[in-house]
């Protein structure tokens, strides 16, 4: 915290002066502060992170796919022989097989683009908010960053959303010298990043459009006309950089590409804006109650309720008073400057990201992700300019103690379930909100009627203390103040640290699982606890012995049995109804022609209702489970299901 004692109007005006100066130089304990938060995000990201196990084995048995031909690559394939395609762009996973083509395939490989994407963005983040707030503003956003649970939980998985938070906080970068300088090629440049954030993740990289926009129309010093022809060319780039792959897919004939999984119109379009879109939205009860005990119930009560509460709710109320800290301008002019246009851009993404995980019916919590740098960056800003606040008179001095004490009553309810840690953070924020308050009422008893002082009162104070030559007096009322500035920063620095203790005891807490979990941290809740996937070492040496020439090594109804095989042998399984494994994507008709050309022999299926794998249950036959199953107790992917052979099929 800067020890600048603010004692007069005029000092007022110099400070902010230094404030809006966006060339604060960098001290060298500033870049020692850094080297260490950005040690803190290597630790929390690849600490044993060759002992973690797949989350999406779907996304792995991909990767293995695509190592082996142009087509599956191009394609973004599930399974060796292009049958089925993922039900995500391809973007992130070609990123992810480069990793393996470079370093070989395995667990750490393949996470290795995600962590390494976690750490660079907490030093985006630095980068972004230092150059308008300055140097210990960027170190708290970057610290805040570094310690968000979500993003640790996302960043050590093979889910991709780590690489698209990266690339639309470079475009957050690009968008902020285009509205500085008003020159198109950053606009530009922004919006081949959105593009390519498009083909990570579809309209998940849309989210921050809103706050993109706003924030370049009111900051750019450009006039209307320029603005309204710099914005058509960017989103002219926007649109084709993000649609030009799945035109191509789009275009190509579906005999000549896999089936688009999770939808039934084999469009990408349909499944980027439509399963991908329009349906988090509008998803039916079904799946509001199927997915209630993961992202609760459509509302704002749902970021204060667990288990999203403890993935990115930690700050959020300081996050809002620092909307409140950082909004000082009465009159604002356009272009606004730079911390204004920084209030517009994170206060926009931040609220329109609230508003759309509020109202939407269906998502995972890793998607959270993408609110935690909008958090930090409000919570960086917004933590400084309340302590310059509380250095001066005025009520927005209050703001910094009841921001503390507000966030610290809403983490300890976040905490109910944990007593003590609940009382022992309550009674520590309470301490240092108090302690900082009474500090407060003490400088300033007459804030009010020292507010009235206008600069030539102030100057005729100070040439008056001058002529009569109090400086003893002066001095030792200066000594005093710094003394209290000093005990106040203290108060401050420990209040901070203090808040962030609970999302880092929530990031720690699953770190070395071991095992297969979904990305979410904290306390693991019993739907966490994710069976491994196993290829059945004996059903393995069965298939290899009698498929004889078929091209699939078996079919399944769904990805999940047929990840493990995919990921272990390199060879084609075929998971007739995708991820879901609800209805198959072939007809009988299909079906059966390719059991009479040999494609595929042995079918691995669970009880189902779908038509197709009705006629595998009535007209082929069932292998005894002694000739292939393991009689060990571990769980393999293949438990509960049983084995057809097709061949001869009546």
């Amino acid at each position: 915290m800067s020890r600048t004692m603010i004692t007069s109007p005029a000092q007022v005006q110099k400070q902010t002066q230094q404030l809006e100066d966006s060339h604060q130089p960098m001290l060298l304990w500033h870049k020692l502060a850094l080297g260490t938060v950005l040690a803190i995000s290597v630790f929390f990201n690849f600490f044993a992170l060759d002992k973690q196990d797949f989350f999406e084995y779907y996304y792995a048995a991909s990767i293995k796919s695509m190592l082996l031909s142009w087509h599956n690559l191009f394609f973004a394939a599930f399974d060796p022989a292009g049958f089925l395609a993922l039900d995500k762009p391809p973007l992130g996973f070609w990123i992810q097989m480069l990793s393996v083509r470079l370093f070989g395939f395995s667990v750490f490989t393949i996470l290795l683009p995600e962590a390494l994407a976690g750490v660079l963005a907490v030093a985006v983040m630095f980068h972004l908010v230092r150059r308008v707030f300055g140097p210990l503003s960027g170190l708290i956003a970057a610290l805040a960053l570094a310690l968000s649970p979500i993003s640790i939980a996302t960043n050590r998985t093979n889910i991709i959303d780590s690489l698209l938070v990266l690339a639309v906080l470079l475009a957050t970068w690009l968008v902020n010298k285009a509205t500085e300088t008003g020159h198109l090629r950053w606009l530009c440049l922004c919006a081949i990043l959105l593009g390519l954030g498009f083909n990570i993740k579809y309209l998940q990289a849309y989210m921050v459009l809103p706050a993109f926009g706003l924030a370049y129309w009111l900051g750019s010093p450009l006039p209307i006309r320029t603005k309204l022809y710099h914005c058509a060319v960017a989103l002219g780039i926007l649109l084709l950089i993000s649609l030009c792959w799945v035109t191509i897919v789009d275009l190509t004939p579906t005999n000549q590409r896999p089936y688009i999984d999770s939808i039934t119109t084999q469009s990408e379009l349909d499944l980027a804006f439509g399963y991908n879109g329009a349906f988090r939205l509008n998803a039916d009860d079904n799946v509001v109650n199927n997915w209630a005990w993961e992202i609760g119930r459509p509302g704002i009560a749902r970021f204060f309720g667990q288990p999203v509460a403890g993935q990115c709710s930690w700050l959020l109320p300081l996050a809002l008073f620092s909307l409140l800290a950082l909004n000082k301008s009465k009159q604002r002019r356009l272009p606004l400057n730079r911390q204004d246009q920084a209030l517009v851009l994170w206060g926009t993404w931040l609220f329109t990201l609230l508003a759309f995980f509020s109202s939407a019916h269906f998502f995972h919590l890793y998607y959270l992700s993408m609110l935690a740098p909008a958090i930090a960056a409000l919570v960086g800003a917004g933590i400084v300019m309340m302590w310059h606040d509380y250095c001066r008179y005025g009520w927005r001095g209050w703001l910094l103690p009841c921001s503390l004490l507000l966030t610290g009553i809403t983490q300890a309810l976040f905490l109910t379930a944990f007593p003590m840690w609940s009382n022992m953070l309550a009674m520590v924020i309470t301490a240092c909100s108090v302690v900082l308050a009474l500090m407060r009422w003490q400088r300033f008893p007459h804030s009010r009627a020292r507010q009235q002082f206008s600069r030539k009162e102030a100057s005729r104070v100070k040439q008056y203390k001058k002529a009569n030559q109090h400086t003893v007096d002066s001095n030792s009322t200066i000594t005093v103040e710094q003394r209290l500035q000093q005990a106040a920063m203290t108060i401050v620095t420990l209040g901070v640290l203090s808040l962030l203790l609970a999302p880092t005891a929530w990031a720690a807490i699953p770190l070395n699982p071991q095992s297969r979990v979904i990305p979410m941290a904290g306390p693991p809740v019993p739907q966490t606890h994710i069976p491994p996937l196993i290829a059945d070492p004996v059903l393995l040496n069965y298939l290899l012995d009698h498929k004889g020439k078929a091209q699939f090594l078996l079919a399944t109804m769904n990805t999940e049995a047929a990840s493990p095989f995919i990921v272990d042998t390199s060879l084609p399984v075929m998971a007739l109804g995708g991820y879901s494994g609800i209805t198959s994507f072939l007809t009988r008709e299909q079906l059966i022609q390719r059991i009479d050309h040999g494609l595929v022999r042995f079918f691995l299926l669970p009880e189902s209702n779908d038509q197709t794998a009705s006629w595998v249950f009535s007209h082929c036959r069932k292998v005894p489970t002694k000739q292939w199953q393991s009689r060990i107790n571990t769980k393999f992917s293949v438990d509960a299901l049983t084995l057809y052979d097709c061949s001869g099929h009546s």
